[in-house]
């Protein structure tokens, strides 16, 4: 897979190199850029499959090169200097984030997402909703580890991506290595190809998010009742969600507020 690196950090450009290496033979590195002018000229030139991008650079943000080469195909890597509370705003799409410095396992993650993509592209839409989110995060005020998170999330699917609000989540349904989605105003089930555990922990920030089982996690807001016969928890759309005994009295007390 050719592979560009743009970020104004030599030691990023060092570390990419070393990792991949390491961790993938099918990736050849083709060319490296430090600014959004070299970056645009070398995409042109090596037409790359794959690009590591850094978010802000010395002569503007990554989006707006992404903005004037958005007729070249190719995966897109972000990588940041965001704390690690603002990146899991970003890693539910199908564009991943990376944290500097960059870690082993992240990159192995990144590029696990992107070969299960394959030769899907991301559109440009999606590529602007990641920046309205990463906007979001920029513009608030408030301290990093109380940061309130975008109200719309992507869900990545195997024929689409959507970006329903948080709020209308209903129930996150585990389906071995995928999972389902219940979402208000939506009849039918969104299939993610991103397994439950990782919805857990990125929907921590969201109180009113619970995972209640192994394999249930549900919004607060939508259960209608409590069935005690039958340890169940009823949601507005009719599912019946079993919670196990040893999760019942927080349940409740979640439940209580």
């Amino acid at each position: 897979m050719r592979t560009l690196v743009i970020d104004d950090d030599p030691d990023s450009h060092n570390i990419l190199k070393n990792l991949l290496s390491k961790l993938d033979n099918t990736i050849e590195l083709v060319g490296s850029a430090f600014s959004i002018t070299e970056g645009i000229e070398l995409i042109k030139a090596r037409k790359p499959a794959l690009l590591f991008l850094d978010i802000q650079l010395p002569d503007g943000l990554g989006f707006e090169l992404l903005n004037k080469v958005k007729e070249n195909q190719f995966q897109v890597i972000f990588i940041t200097g965001f704390d690690e509370y603002a990146v899991k705003a970003f890693k539910f799409g199908a564009i991943d984030f990376l944290l500097k410095p960059i870690g082993r396992k992240a990159l192995q993650e990144a590029l696990e997402k992107v070969k299960h993509l394959g030769e899907t592209q991301i559109s440009f839409e999606h590529l602007q909703k990641i920046y309205e989110i990463y906007r979001e995060i920029q513009e608030d005020n408030l301290p990093s580890r109380i940061r309130i998170l975008p109200n719309r999330i992507p869900i990545s699917s195997q024929t689409e991506i959507i970006f329903p609000k948080v709020k209308s989540l209903i129930h996150l349904k585990a389906n071995e290595a995928y999972t389902n989605f219940r979402i208000e105003g939506n009849s039918s089930v969104v299939v993610s190809s991103t397994n439950l555990g990782k919805y857990a922990k990125l929907l921590e920030p969201y109180d009113y998010l619970k995972q209640v089982s192994r394999s249930d996690i549900i919004n607060r807001n939508y259960v209608e009742k409590y069935n005690r016969r039958e340890n169940m928890a009823v949601m507005s759309n009719g599912s019946e969600i079993y919670i196990p005994r040893a999760n019942r009295e927080e349940f409740k007390k979640w439940m209580r507020g």
